[in-house]
Formats: structure tokens, C-alpha cells, sequence
């Protein structure tokens, strides 16, 4: 669904308000082809007259982790036309998008988000990190196709994001853009060196808040914390991708970031490292 369609709300994560109320208020909820793992449905906002009709090919997906009051197995090429054509024409009447007031544009990272929306477009095969950037990118990088989102969800894996650009790059022979954080891009940048050896076209940018953010933000709300999650004194990401081969950059606002866009390279690999506010919250 494009993000222009009006009935569009977004992906169902922790802050989208809109998904939430949605599922919330929903009395029918239509799941195709979901897994509905333990970790998406641990703190599950569904409403309690809400009943699920769950379409899957695999039969074992079926009430593995959350029960169905009807389901359907079998391939959707098949099974979805067969559902719509036993479906009475509805009006949209009832649909109702919520306005929200959404306290996070006015943050760093959704700036530097909604600026490589701009350039790269939303066909453009993301991929991502764990952490605050990881929710800021799922709720604010508008995508219109499928196999475009390269993320390991809510399995937490730091690290993930360069080898699965890497990966795309290989497969696909496209350009791949990395949206990670500095937590993670430390688990595994040495993977540069894989791109610069094959001469894969993977842009990474990196949200640097000198801190894993995520950890941060929670210990802040549930503990009395001492500073554990803090990065400081990392490396410099812009001497560290040019050690590599690589052409490194850094941007300390969105204008900065949307002025190295207009003069990249865009056959060759790139690190940018955005600066964005150390106390930046997502959740």
C-alpha cells in the first residue's frame, strides 16, 4: 500500500498512535501471512471484541502464538481472491484516520530521515540497524514496494545492518543505503572492507548520538542509571570509512546532509555520519 493511499497508517511498532488505535478499536483483524511472534505480540494493543482471520501457506504459523477464530491455509494467489469475492462492497465511511500531534518531527533524526526520503526515494532498499534509528526509519521512511526494508524486526540484533546491505548489494546489484546507529556500526564495521574489496554500491549513514540511544532512553525511564549506555570517545567515522578506502562525511544538521547528498558519488560506497542530539527519544 503506498504511503499516499488514504487509508494508509503505517507499521504497527510501539509508537505509531494511528496503528494502535486501529487495532484497538478494530472488531475484525485480517492477518496475511504473519507470524505473529512472541516479541510482536508481548505487549499487543488488540482490542478485547477483536476477532482474527489468519491466511498463511504454512499450516504450523496457524495459532502457534495467538489464536484465530477463523483461518485459512494455503497460497494467497488462491486463497485472497476467493476471500474478497465472499466479501459484501463496503463503504469507507467508517474509516477515520486520527490526527495526532507528533512530537517527533521536530528531532534530529527524523530530519535526517525525511531528507534521505527525499534523495534516495521509495523504492530505495533500506536496511537498518537496532536501536532508536531502527523505529524512527520503520515509522518515517515512506516505502512502496515490498523487499525494500532490510530489518531483523524485534529479534534485537546490533550488528545486522551492514551485512545485510552487503547482502542486498550482492544479490540485487543495486545500491544499498544503511540507516544504522554508532551503537551498532561498531559491532561490525569492519565489514567495510568487504565493500570496498567487491566494489559494492552500499551507503551507510550513521545517526551518531554518541550513545546507545535505546538503552539510554529506557534505564532513563525505569532506572536510576549511571551512564553505562554512553559512546563517547568512539572512533571518527569519517577518518575510519577514508581507512578503508571509502569516502567519509559528516553532517551536523539536515541542511548539511541534504548539501553532501547533492555532491555524492553514486557509483561508489559512502559513510555519512549525521550528529544528532544525545537525549533523543523515540519511544
Amino acid at each position: 500500500v503506498s504511503p499516499e493511499y488514504e487509508r494508509y497508517i503505517g507499521v504497527g511498532t510501539s509508537v505509531n498512535k494511528w496503528a494502535k488505535t486501529a487495532l484497538s478499536e478494530a472488531d475484525l483483524l485480517i492477518s496475511i501471512g504473519t507470524r505473529f511472534s512472541s516479541k510482536a505480540i508481548e505487549k499487543s494493543p488488540h482490542g478485547k471484541n477483536l476477532k482474527l482471520l489468519h491466511l498463511d501457506v504454512d499450516p504450523a504459523e496457524i495459532d502457534k502464538n495467538l489464536s484465530s477464530d477463523a483461518r485459512v491455509v494455503g497460497d494467497l494467489k488462491y486463497t485472497l481472491p476467493a476471500l474478497e469475492t465472499s466479501v459484501a462492497e463496503k463503504t469507507a465511511d467508517w474509516f477515520i484516520k486520527a490526527k495526532y500531534v507528533d512530537k517527533h518531527t521536530l528531532s534530529d533524526t527524523y530530519k535526517y530521515i525525511k531528507v534521505l526520503n527525499g534523495y534516495f526515494g521509495n523504492n530505495q532498499i533500506i536496511a537498518t540497524d537496532v536501536g532508536q534509528h531502527q523505529l524512527f526509519v520503520a515509522n518515517y521512511y515512506n516505502f512502496n514496494s515490498p523487499k525494500k526494508f532490510l530489518s531483523s524486526g524485534g529479534l534485537g540484533a546490533m550488528g545486522f545492518g551492514t551485512g545485510a546491505a552487503v547482502g542486498a548489494a550482492v544479490a540485487t546489484g543495486e545500491r544499498v543505503v544503511l540507516i544504522t546507529g554508532d551503537g551498532s556500526f561498531n559491532l561490525n564495521f569492519n565489514e567495510l572492507a568487504t565493500v570496498k574489496k567487491y566494489g559494492l554500491n552500499v551507503v551507510t549513514v550513521i545517526m551518531n548520538n554518541s550513545s546507545l540511544g535505546m538503552i539510554r532512553e529506557i534505564q532513563n525511564k525505569r532506572f536510576d542509571t549511571k551512564n553505562e549506555w554512553s559512546l563517547d570517545g568512539s572512533a571518527d567515522y569519517v577518518e575510519l570509512s577514508k581507512s578503508f578506502g571509502i569516502d567519509g562525511y559528516r553532517a551536523n544538521n539536515a541542511k548539511e546532509l541534504e548539501a553532501i547528498l547533492s555532491k555524492l558519488d553514486v557509483s561508489r560506497p559512502a559513510v555519512i555520519d549525521c550528529i544528532i542530539n544525545k537525549k533523543e527519544n523515540i519511544l
